[in-house]
């Protein structure tokens, strides 16, 4: 299902001008800019109505070797534990609606911020990091009774699944699923030559490994899983394809795929039938 164009920013269709010029004069240059850029997390400020969540919550700090990484908890932390996963460049916080309905559900909540994001250390992140924080964390707190996780979220929770974290059951919101259609949408916006999408590519993968995309994949790690999965997305998300979210059912084994609408990408997220929703399975495995 294709997604309404959107307008681009003046500022980024500049850059986006400045790249196409410097990939004729000095590509490599402009590989080294986009291969910062994609693991660049920018911060946002926190909207009131969720530093009021945060308020409620107790904030702890997570001694890490990528730094101290910022997580909170509401409820009582002697009830099973729900643990909240973020998107990139997002924070704890935008899940935080989610937390007082499961507390009154009585559960415990954990959310944190991933490295380079909200209140925790670093500038830059990958999901390798982001997976390493998730697991010491529940190392710390033991496993939680299930996972919520939104967008990019979705991709770490996959991952971490299959690399040996255990949940009860899992919640997974508007995921992008797939790393090559990140990688497709990053790259499409920009409109570069094929020369210098190729050039980032082999970086990527003389880092990380040429098997990199299909590792990572959450439609791929989903086939090894066992765990009970409630698959969420909004048919007018204008930032990540509904079709995604279609991959990973059909691979995700007894998964349930449930569409909304008119909610799109951030809002799906303090939706209160959404939130129902997500308690009712969670309070079913």
């Amino acid at each position: 299902m294709a997604t309404p164009k959107q307008t681009l920013p003046l500022s980024f269709r500049l850059i986006r001008t400045t790249l196409r010029i410097l990939s004729l004069i000095a590509p490599w240059l402009v590989i080294r800019w986009l291969y910062w850029r994609w693991f660049r997390s920018p911060r946002y400020p926190t909207p009131p109505r969720e530093q009021a969540w945060l308020d409620n919550a107790r904030q702890y700090w997570l001694s890490h070797p990528l730094g101290n990484m910022a997580y909170y908890i509401w409820g009582d932390t002697h009830k099973p534990y729900v643990l909240l996963v973020h998107g990139w460049s997002g924070r704890a916080s935008q899940l935080g609606a989610l937390a007082q309905p499961l507390v009154d559900a009585g559960y415990c909540v954990v959310a944190f911020d991933a490295p380079g994001h909200g209140n925790s250390a670093g500038k830059s992140t990958n999901l390798f990091r982001i997976a390493a924080v998730m697991r010491a964390l529940v190392t710390q707190l033991g496993t939680p009774h299930a996972i919520i996780a939104h967008s990019f979220g979705c991709i770490v929770t996959a991952y971490v699944l299959r690399a040996g974290l255990a949940a009860h059951g899992v919640v997974l919101i508007s995921s992008p699923t797939r790393a090559e259609y990140l990688f497709a949408k990053f790259m499409g916006r920009l409109q570069l030559p094929d020369n210098i999408m190729q050039g980032f590519r082999h970086r990527y993968e003389m880092e990380f490994g040429t098997d990199v995309w299909q590792r990572i994949d959450a439609d791929i790690n989903a086939r090894s899983l066992c765990v009970p999965a409630l698959i969420v997305h909004d048919r007018n998300d204008n930032d990540v394809d509904p079709q995604c979210s279609q991959w990973l059912a059909d691979t995700w084994p007894g998964s349930i795929l449930e569409l909304t609408e008119g909610l799109g990408h951030r809002r799906i997220l303090r939706d209160a039938m959404v939130i129902q929703r997500c308690i009712t399975f969670i309070n079913q495995i």
